[in-house]
């Protein structure tokens, strides 16, 4: 009778290493593609920062106008200057500051033109006349009179928050890249608001009697707007942050089987190179170990395959060289805060590439040769 266990055919060497192989080079293919299917968003990562800022600048000038009728200095300025947030831009608003006085209460400082109000006397140190020059008759000079009437001045601290969204959302690439993003959906409210923006500061420059100057890269809305118009800008079609919240989110972050929470597009650049690497890695491996058996290359195996023709063999260095130029490409538009490890695992992933190139360079069509080379 014959042994069962005799009969069961033992594979070879070569039908092993070429179904690994075979196995390790479909999923670098796979890994490929994922890295090409990431590239689209993330080229779109610059837009998604600008349009981040612009609605997170929306936000911060809403809000700080809103606190600034609760700003003790502002009131004191309405009160002593009525109708100033219609007359003079929010850079000059910022040189006016405010100062407790002895009696406990608050004046108002214009450093510009160095005045006070209402009482420019108690801001100001006594006139000092220089002593005499020292003689001998005379006794030792008097000591010097110590200044009356100081104070620490402050402006209205909104004021410094709301110059800065307003330099944030003066930027004009800033603008047109938050616009170019959903342009239906957003880009439109945004250039609308944009164009608001430019009217009122021309209206004030005319009112002023100056030139319409602005700076090539920012607008800067904080030397040409009133506060008047900041507050009518803080309003015009305001967008709602939750809505951008959750487009931002949809954008920026992978959702993978499986997997508890969505990903961001830094950590799947950088699993979508990893996973190319181990792939190479185990078919280079492989690609190794077949070389040392005596029937290599099979007829059959997937070095034999590739090997037949010099179509299948440039065929086979494409197949090689994808995932390394999927990797390049890869690393060159990931995030700024993973391009130093993206581009080390792409040299890595090139370098692989080649290594498997070159021992398929020395693949024998007519047959096998003999193993341990």
């Amino acid at each position: 009778m014959a042994d069962p266990v005799s009969d069961v055919s033992v594979p070879s060497l070569d039908s092993a290493c070429s179904a690994s192989c075979t196995k390790a080079g479909i999923t670098a293919l796979v890994f490929s593609v994922l890295a090409l299917s990431l590239i689209p968003r993330l080229t779109q990562v610059d837009a998604l920062t600008a349009l981040s800022t612009y609605v997170g600048s929306r936000i911060a000038l809403k809000t700080v106008v809103d606190a600034l009728d609760a700003d003790p200095c502002w009131q004191e300025l309405l009160r002593t200057e009525p109708g100033i947030e219609k007359r003079i831009s929010v850079a000059r608003l910022k040189e006016r500051h405010c100062g407790y006085m002895a009696e406990g209460k608050i004046a108002v400082v214009d450093i510009a033109r160095r005045e006070t109000t209402p009482r420019a006397d108690v801001l100001r140190p006594p006139k000092m006349t220089p002593p005499p020059a020292s003689r001998s008759d005379q006794g030792p000079p008097a000591p010097p009179v110590a200044p009356v009437g100081l104070m620490l001045l402050f402006s209205p601290q909104p004021l410094d928050e709301i110059e800065q969204a307003l330099l944030a959302l003066g930027q004009r690439d800033t603008l047109t890249l938050a616009r170019s993003l959903f342009q239906f959906r957003f880009g439109w409210s945004i250039h609308r608001w944009e164009r608001r923006a430019v009217q009122l500061n021309s209206r004030t420059d005319a009112n002023d009697n100056r030139p319409q100057v602005y700076d090539s890269k920012n607008y800067r809305f904080h030397e040409h707007l009133t506060l008047a118009d900041v507050k009518l800008l803080a309003a015009f079609e305001y967008l709602e942050p939750s809505i951008i919240e959750q487009v931002f989110t949809e954008q920026t972050r992978i959702t993978l089987p499986n997997a508890g929470s969505p990903i961001s597009l830094g950590t799947s650049t950088g699993l979508v190179e990893f996973g190319l690497l181990v792939s190479l890695i185990y078919f280079w491996l492989y690609q190794r170990e077949v070389r040392f058996s005596p029937t290599f290359p099979a007829a059959g195996s997937i070095f034999a395959v590739f090997a037949r023709t010099r179509a299948s063999r440039n065929l086979f260095v494409s197949f090689v060289s994808a995932p390394a130029w999927c990797a390049v490409l890869l690393a060159w538009w990931s995030p700024a805060y993973v391009k130093a490890v993206s581009y080390a695992l792409a040299l890595v992933v090139v370098l692989f590439c080649i290594l498997i190139a070159r021992q398929a360079a020395h693949l024998d069509p007519r047959g096998p040769k003999g193993g341990g080379r």
